[in-house]
């Protein structure tokens, strides 16, 4: 008798073990054509047992201090992917100081400046880019316009951290231009910075830090694991960065609408404004450093996609454009601070929505980040306000 039973257990779980490594092994497979939250969650997941190299590879950005965040120094031409739906090549170097932690990105790994240097550029992703390097607006300020350009650009960074960059690593080059490159969520990302970086971190994460053999292994597994998961570090975070919405653009699908971005817009959260506040100060401060030193400063926002293509998305879609107002308001907040205080500014938004009305394609598919055409939209732009401000020539 216990023999029968014993053989009919052991059956059904093989066929439960032979299911579950047969959907394990079609996850796999089947991960570039996967729900972009699905991708990201797998990331970390070993691409079998038998090595450390994970399914994607790990992410070359590092928090670091009073910078925030940073891309790590000495890469050359690796791949990377900072989320599932974009993946390119950096080079990274800090010319300054080879020995620092922190890199920047170049066009190859024998980068030096050509002096004297014209324009340092600060800002977040999207002076960083996330096309490959050639396409980037800074780096075509180089190489279509003859423009001698260090880029400063780091991923998930605010106004505060622009500043410390710069004073740090931006004017030891003496550039003759700085551009300072601003992102609706640079507010909230100042608020991170300055109130919640060094407080004492209660949060149990002994459950989550300690990754088993099933979580580094399977992808099954961990999938189950982040969406039971009730804390900050489950499924809720991944789903803010989720698009719910789709549009059609030159017979192309547009994603758009994930939370986080009309979130860390909204000046109607404390966080944001105290983080706003925090950073408009950040930028008082390297306008004062600036005019000492006898070096110009130019901002402009980036807008969200969401603006550029609200016409569409307003006939189109049933999402809530209160949401585009928020994302609005936030970025005029920036325009009327630069002319309450003279500053030097300028916003391409009204040339994006032109194109975008005349179906033209700026953005990343199922990301919120400028694509190659984006950029090239964007040199150009740049390059006619640094021309009628008599910048350049």
């Amino acid at each position: 008798m216990f023999a029968k039973y014993f053989g009919r257990f052991m059956a059904v779980f093989a066929s439960l073990l032979f299911g579950f490594i047969l959907i394990e092994g079609i996850m796999r497979l089947a991960r570039p054509v996967l729900p972009p939250i699905i991708q990201l969650i797998m990331r970390d997941v070993k691409k079998h047992p038998f090595t450390d190299d994970t399914i994607l590879p790990p992410p070359a950005w590092q928090p670091v201090d009073v910078f925030q965040m940073s891309v790590l120094p000495g890469l050359n031409n690796e791949f990377q992917y900072p989320n599932a739906n974009v993946g390119f090549h950096v080079t990274s170097k800090n010319w300054l100081n080879p020995d620092s932690n922190i890199g920047f990105r170049v066009d190859s790994a024998d980068w030096e400046p050509q002096w004297p240097v014209d324009v340092v550029a600060v800002g977040d992703s999207f002076t960083f880019c996330f096309t490959e390097y050639d396409d980037c607006w800074v780096r075509r300020l180089e190489t279509e316009h003859g423009l001698s350009v260090v880029n400063l650009g780091q991923g998930a960074t605010g106004g505060i951290s622009h500043a410390n960059i710069l004073f740090t690593f931006g004017l030891p080059y003496e550039p003759k231009v700085v551009i300072w490159q601003w992102y609706g969520n640079d507010n909230n990302e100042d608020y991170g910075l300055t109130y919640r970086w060094g407080e004492t971190d209660t949060t149990d994460r002994s459950a989550i830090d300690e990754k088993g053999w099933l979580v580094q292994n399977s992808v099954i597994f961990t999938i189950i694991r982040v969406f039971t998961n009730g804390s900050d570090f489950g499924s809720e975070s991944y789903l803010s960065q989720a698009d719910t919405n789709v549009i059609d653009v030159a017979g192309e699908p547009m994603f758009f609408g994930r939370p986080y971005s009309y979130e860390t817009a909204d000046l109607t959260q404390e966080n944001n404004l105290l983080g706003q506040e925090e950073g408009f100060k950040a930028i008082l401060s390297a306008r004062d450093r600036l005019e000492a030193e006898g070096i110009e400063l130019v901002i402009f926002p980036v807008p969200f996609k969401e603006e550029v293509y609200r016409t569409a998305i307003e006939t189109g879609t049933d999402f809530d454009v209160q949401n585009i107002a928020l994302m609005e308001e936030n970025r005029q907040a920036l325009i009327d601070f630069c002319d309450e205080n003279n500053l030097t500014c300028f916003d391409p938004t009204p040339e994006f929505k032109r194109r975008a009305e005349a179906g033209e394609y700026l953005y990343i598919s199922q990301d919120t980040h400028l694509n190659s055409y984006g950029n090239t939209v964007l040199v150009q732009i740049v390059i006619d306000e640094l021309k009628s401000l008599g910048l350049i020539d």
